[in-house]
Order: C-alpha cells, then structure tokens, then sequence
C-alpha cells in the first residue's frame, strides 16, 4: 500500500491538495498468476496461466482490465501464446493478442475501440505478421 500527498499552487496563492492511495494484491495459484491493483483513481486485474504444457508443447493464456470510474474509461485485452516442439527441424511459434478500450472523449463520448489482433507466426526464421490500429 502506498499513499502520497499533492500540492499544487495557483499564482494567486492559494494550494489545492490531492491524496493519492494505491495498493496492490499478487496471488499465485500455482498455474496461474492473478493481481489485483486498486487506486484512488482506477482499478486492474491481471491474470497469466498455463494453459497446456506437455509433450513439448506450450501453451499460455493471458488477460487484463483496467478502469477509471470517474474518467468513464476502460480496457482490455486477452493474448495466447503457443509454442511446438521440434516438428522435423522446425518449430512453431504462434502470439495472438485483442485489445478493447472505451476512452471518454468530448466530440464522441460512446466511442469504443477494438484493436485487431496482432498475429505472429514464426517457422523456420521466417515470419508473417499482421496488425492494424483503430
């Protein structure tokens, strides 16, 4: 847990004060890693886990939110990654990740965007990616 104090001074002297708390919680369950974060201004979750991990293949799974009430923002994102063993001289590397957020702006207050995922796949030193951007 942490706390801070700030102090901000106008040019006509007068101080406006701002406390700020955070705190953080970190679990581990064995396969799975959650943590939790929660501030004056937001709160987060994040989770990491082992999905499969035998026969020479790996596989994990991730996702995280965040939010900031009073800012009516949000977002969050999922990923995969999977890893092959040695497939005859070559190995197999997959990353897929999304992400989802709502920012609050002025001109277009119910605005949500979702990023494609960014997609890598890598055989043999030779790789294809695909991404784009909202």
């Amino acid at each position: 847990m942490s706390r801070t104090d700030e102090a901000k001074f106008a040019d006509d002297g007068t101080r406006t004060s701002v406390e700020k708390t955070a705190s953080k919680l970190k679990i581990n369950h064995g396969d799975c890693t959650t943590s939790y974060g929660f501030a004056n201004d937001k709160m987060s979750f994040d989770a990491k886990g082992k999905a499969y991990n035998e026969d020479g293949w790996i596989s994990n799974i991730g996702f995280a939110a965040e939010t900031k009430q009073a800012k009516s923002e949000w977002k969050a994102s999922g990923s995969v990654e999977v890893k092959s063993p040695d497939l005859s001289g070559a190995k197999l590397g997959l990353n897929v990740s999304y992400s989802l957020n709502r920012v609050a702006l002025s001109t277009s207050p119910n605005k949500i965007c979702g990023l494609p995922p960014l997609v890598s796949v890598c055989a043999n030193k030779k790789s294809l990616v695909f991404s784009g951007q909202c």
